[in-house]
Protein backbone atom coordinates (compact mmCIF):
# COMPACT_ATOMS: atom_id res chain seq x y z
CA UNK A 1 0.00 0.00 0.00
CA UNK A 2 1.52 3.03 -0.93
CA UNK A 3 0.52 6.75 0.29
CA UNK A 4 0.97 9.42 -2.25
CA UNK A 5 0.77 13.50 -1.09
CA UNK A 6 0.00 16.02 -3.28
CA UNK A 7 2.09 18.85 -1.10
CA UNK A 8 3.82 19.48 2.14
CA UNK A 9 5.16 21.66 4.04
CA UNK A 10 7.56 20.02 6.04
CA UNK A 11 10.57 18.73 5.05
CA UNK A 12 11.57 15.02 3.29
CA UNK A 13 7.75 14.96 2.17
CA UNK A 14 6.19 14.31 5.21
CA UNK A 15 2.63 14.58 6.34
CA UNK A 16 1.12 17.53 7.94
CA UNK A 17 -0.13 16.23 11.43
CA UNK A 18 -3.37 18.75 10.98
CA UNK A 19 -4.22 17.47 7.33
CA UNK A 20 -4.14 14.44 5.87
CA UNK A 21 -6.82 15.46 2.97
CA UNK A 22 -3.99 15.92 1.39
CA UNK A 23 -3.05 11.84 1.34
CA UNK A 24 -4.25 9.54 -1.51
CA UNK A 25 -3.83 5.93 -1.91
CA UNK A 26 -1.73 4.60 -5.49
CA UNK A 27 -2.00 1.39 -6.17
CA UNK A 28 0.57 -1.13 -6.72
CA UNK A 29 -0.18 -1.81 -10.91
CA UNK A 30 1.50 -5.51 -10.06
CA UNK A 31 -1.07 -6.11 -8.20
CA UNK A 32 -4.52 -4.27 -9.66
CA UNK A 33 -3.46 -6.13 -12.98
CA UNK A 34 -3.16 -9.66 -11.12
CA UNK A 35 -6.79 -8.93 -9.68
CA UNK A 36 -8.23 -8.11 -12.96
CA UNK A 37 -6.68 -11.23 -14.52
CA UNK A 38 -7.60 -12.90 -11.21
CA UNK A 39 -11.56 -11.55 -11.86
CA UNK A 40 -11.62 -11.86 -15.35
CA UNK A 41 -10.23 -15.81 -15.25
CA UNK A 42 -13.10 -16.39 -12.95
CA UNK A 43 -15.91 -14.94 -14.80
CA UNK A 44 -14.21 -16.64 -17.95
CA UNK A 45 -13.79 -20.10 -16.26
CA UNK A 46 -17.73 -20.16 -15.30
CA UNK A 47 -20.86 -20.84 -17.21
CA UNK A 48 -23.66 -18.82 -14.54
CA UNK A 49 -21.93 -15.85 -12.63
CA UNK A 50 -19.57 -17.18 -10.35
CA UNK A 51 -20.89 -14.76 -7.65
CA UNK A 52 -24.59 -13.55 -6.54
CA UNK A 53 -26.56 -11.08 -4.98
CA UNK A 54 -24.67 -7.79 -3.66
CA UNK A 55 -21.19 -9.45 -3.76
CA UNK A 56 -21.83 -9.48 -7.57
CA UNK A 57 -23.64 -5.75 -7.45
CA UNK A 58 -20.25 -5.27 -5.63
CA UNK A 59 -17.80 -6.39 -8.23
CA UNK A 60 -19.78 -5.49 -11.39
CA UNK A 61 -20.52 -1.87 -9.99
CA UNK A 62 -17.50 -0.70 -8.37
CA UNK A 63 -14.39 -3.04 -8.41
CA UNK A 64 -13.88 -3.94 -12.10
CA UNK A 65 -14.29 -0.25 -13.08
CA UNK A 66 -12.38 1.17 -10.17
CA UNK A 67 -9.43 -1.45 -10.93
CA UNK A 68 -9.37 -0.26 -14.42
CA UNK A 69 -9.27 2.96 -13.73
CA UNK A 70 -6.16 2.15 -11.76
CA UNK A 71 -4.59 1.19 -14.71
CA UNK A 72 -2.12 4.04 -16.03
CA UNK A 73 -2.13 3.37 -19.77
CA UNK A 74 -5.99 4.05 -21.44
CA UNK A 75 -5.03 1.47 -24.11
CA UNK A 76 -4.41 -1.43 -21.16
CA UNK A 77 -7.85 0.12 -19.49
CA UNK A 78 -9.76 -0.45 -22.36
CA UNK A 79 -8.90 -3.82 -23.20
CA UNK A 80 -9.84 -4.73 -19.92
CA UNK A 81 -12.93 -2.87 -19.86
CA UNK A 82 -13.34 -4.86 -23.90
CA UNK A 83 -12.85 -8.25 -21.82
CA UNK A 84 -14.94 -7.74 -19.01
CA UNK A 85 -18.00 -6.52 -21.43
CA UNK A 86 -17.94 -9.77 -23.16
CA UNK A 87 -17.76 -11.93 -19.95
CA UNK A 88 -21.07 -9.38 -18.74
CA UNK A 89 -23.02 -10.07 -21.95
CA UNK A 90 -22.50 -13.85 -21.93
CA UNK A 91 -22.77 -14.39 -17.91
CA UNK A 92 -25.75 -12.07 -18.07
CA UNK A 93 -27.21 -14.72 -21.18
CA UNK A 94 -26.97 -17.53 -19.44
CA UNK A 95 -29.15 -16.48 -16.37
Amino acid sequence: MALAQLQSSEPFGAPDVDDNSKLYYLPELRHVRERLEDLVGRMRAAERWPWKGSVLTLYRDNVLPRLCEQLPAADEAARWQAAIAAETARLDAAE
